[in-house]
């Protein structure tokens, strides 16, 4: 009996030669776009936030760094680990190629194991692999400022780490029926994903708070039997109980001392302004992410309605009307991720988010897409016709949409290797000069640096926090001056 949304192999060689192209098409495109991602992450560097993060763990270890960040700072326990973590190892050159690299790595393998959860042993590893691939190729596409969200490190273990633990958790949860090692693992995952950022934090416990509340209003007014009810049940309790550690864990990084003293210096809105702003701007937020990268959306919506089309069973159609109900429902969920997440940027910084915290909305406009795609395959006829104008809009829509991402990335790829070499160059400068007692010493500017954020220092303010991060990373004994 076939299993309603399940994705099954095809059944027809038609239909095998179909799955066949839209592999290869997805495959061709995340290739493409992991090249472009390498030779940007190749000429990655640390950004201010990284320096004074490396610079703190070389002068006050591994454990004094994260006190420290956790009562000046920031009380998000979890990332204050991480990035401490990640600067211990990484090398005093700057450079973060490998980083950028594992990164990717990471994304990938949790987008995997999400599939894979998600539809079981319905779905067959090339399928899975393929499907990954691409979903991380489009996250990174629609990304707000990639440069912040995946090639500065302080920032993507804030925001993309808990963005993978959360959906890790989903994962586990899925699994829950198997023994409460799985449980155990969903509650620690998702007690990870709300000590990062505040954004991606609220994103997950909405998310989360939604779907814990319609598993258990499923179980009530749709009753299972035997092993399908008490694995449905497992399910909803251990979502439930990491829904509640991760609620936990986000208070523990709220109320904490470096939370507090960093509101004190942002000196945030009162609530009922900040509710009022994040309702008058949150929308236009997810608007834009939309608007600026329309064509990866539809690109994701063909990849998952070709994938339902060739995999889901005719059987499992379904009518307009419940169709229309879902996609409605797809989108009530999007806005309300969107209030949520937008409200400590209004709440703090009186305005927006930054953009590198709105990778996790953009993470569930991609998933909004891909569920679109899906759903809508469970409307059309599995005539072959149908199939075929669908696989071959799908391999245009990828084309177009390499070319056009393609042009712009080839030239911050250009702007960010004369960036790279010109701050390699500053930092064996400097370290030659560690030994110096006179100074200051005067720097050159950098050169532009196009999709990366730049570690120039502050020429109106020269005595910045930059400056004193990249002393301390250097071993500077000296002041550090910027030509003007």
């Amino acid at each position: 009996m076939a299993v309603p949304g399940a994705i099954t192999r095809p059944r027809s060689s038609f239909e095998r030669i179909a799955r066949g192209a839209a592999i290869v098409a997805c495959l061709a495109l995340s290739v493409g776009v992991i090249i472009l991602y390498a030779q940007l992450a190749k000429r990655a560097r640390f950004t201010p936030d990284d320096l004074c993060v490396f610079s703190s763990v070389e002068q006050r270890g591994f454990l004094a760094a994260q006190r420290l960040l956790f009562e000046s700072w920031s009380g998000r326990w979890a990332s204050n680990f991480f990035v401490t973590a990640a600067m211990s190892v990484l090398p005093a050159s700057g450079s973060l190629r490998a980083y950028s690299l594992c990164l990717l790595g990471f994304t990938t393998a949790t987008a995997a194991v999400v599939l894979k959860a998600l539809f079981r042993e319905r779905i067959d590893p090339p399928t899975t692999i393929a499907l990954a691939l691409t979903s991380i190729a489009f996250l990174f596409l629609v990304s707000p400022h990639r440069g912040d969200s995946w090639f500065f490190a302080y920032a993507s273990i804030e925001n993309v780490w808990p963005m993978c633990f959360g959906a890790l958790a989903f994962a586990c949860v899925r699994q829950a029926y198997r023994g409460r090692g799985w449980v155990a693992a969903a509650i620690l995952l998702a007690a990870l994903a709300t000590a990062g950022h505040q954004c991606v934090a609220l994103s997950f416990l909405a998310a989360g708070g939604i779907g814990v509340a319609w598993m258990w209003v499923a179980l009530s007014h749709a009753p299972l039997s035997g092993a399908a009810d008490r694995r449905r049940r497992a399910e909803a309790t251990a979502a439930t109980a990491a829904f509640v550690a991760g609620l936990a864990s986000f208070v523990v990084c709220v109320s904490a001392p470096g939370d507090r003293h960093r509101l004190a210096y942002l000196r945030p809105a009162t609530i009922p302004d900040a509710l009022r702003d994040t309702i008058a701007g949150a929308p236009s937020i997810v608007g834009d992410i939309v608007a600026a990268h329309p064509m990866a959306l539809v690109s994701a919506a063909l990849v998952w309605l070709v994938a339902g089309l060739v995999l889901i069973p005719a059987e499992d159609r379904v009518g307009g009307r419940r169709l229309a109900v879902r996609l409605s429902g797809a989108a009530a969920v999007l806005s309300a991720i969107g209030l949520v997440s937008s409200f400590p940027g209004y709440y703090a910084l009186h305005g927006p988010p930054p953009t590198r915290a709105q990778i996790a909305l953009a993470g569930a406009v991609v998933v909004v897409a891909a569920f679109s795609g899906l759903q809508l395959a469970r409307v059309l006829p599995r005539r072959s016709d149908v199939v075929a104008l669908a696989t071959v809009a799908l391999v245009l829509a990828l084309a177009w949409t390499f070319a056009r991402e393609r042009a712009g990335l080839v030239r911050d790829i250009a702007l960010a290797r004369t960036y790279a070499a010109a701050y390699d160059g500053r930092m064996a400068f400097l370290r030659e000069r560690r030994s110096e007692r006179v100074g200051p010493i005067v720097l050159a500017p950098l050169p532009e640096s196009g999709l990366l954020r730049s570690a120039e220092i502050s020429a109106a303010n020269p005595r910045a926090y930059e400056n004193t991060c990249l002393r301390g990373a250097t071993g500077l004994a000296v002041p550090v001056l910027r030509e003007p």
